[in-house]
């Protein structure tokens, strides 16, 4: 079996494995929903990126290929190398709907109504470092930065998916614990999720040094 390298060696293996080559059209289905399972689980530096968010009506809009944030900044048009590190809050908390300067600069930010929206709402320029979906698989694009570091979470992922919907419970449930297995050790290479925490905690720290001044 040759190795698996792009969409069309992973049809070639998933039908080598399932032995029903009639479920290949199902394939780019099974593919969607195995990448949507793991856009909510998968947390690696690989899906890192940072954006200058657009200003739009209430807030910022949030890129396209967005799942969840890291950190952000904004800076003041005015003095763009004096850069500040926003502090999330929840969308409900004091310091979000009233505990902040209305004239003054940003010192907080949520994400609300598919937008991230700071507090003051003073205009500026934005940078959000983010978690970013995985690029979708496809005989179109036939491979992203995933296959080529664990073909065999793909490969697992949609036997997975095809066993259930082949109503085997037992297979789909052998395949989901191999692909959650080889997931864990995805994640724990370079101790990634302590590395893609640090940012956010830098970020808090340096938010609420600046709101302590301000309050005081």
């Amino acid at each position: 079996m040759a190795a698996i390298t792009n969409f069309a060696t992973l049809q070639a293996a998933f039908e080598d494995y399932l032995a029903r080559p009639d479920l290949s059209e199902f394939l780019p289905n099974f593919i969607q929903v195995t990448e949507k399972w793991l856009n909510r689980k998968l947390r690696t530096r690989e899906m890192m990126a940072s954006a200058g968010l657009i200003p739009q009506v209430g807030g910022y809009s949030l890129p396209a290929d967005y799942i969840e944030w890291v950190a952000a900044q904004w800076a003041d048009p005015a003095a763009p190398q004096r850069v500040m590190s926003l502090r999330y809050v929840e969308p409900d908390s004091p310091e979000f709907r009233h505990r902040y300067r209305p004239n003054g600069s940003p010192q907080y930010f949520t994400v609300l109504d598919g937008q991230l929206q700071t507090r003051s709402m003073k205009a500026g320029n934005l940078t959000l470092s983010y978690y970013r979906q995985i690029p979708p698989l496809t005989s179109a694009s036939p491979t992203n930065w995933l296959l080529d570091q664990a073909p065999e979470i793909y490969l697992y992922g949609v036997l997975a998916e095809a066993y259930r919907f082949q109503k085997d419970v037992d297979r789909n449930a052998e395949w989901s614990d191999a692909m959650q297995k080889h997931l864990a050790d995805l994640m724990g290479q370079g101790d990634s999720q302590k590395t893609g925490r640090r940012p956010a905690r830098a970020a808090e720290d340096a938010a609420e040094a600046v709101a302590a001044k301000a309050v005081g």
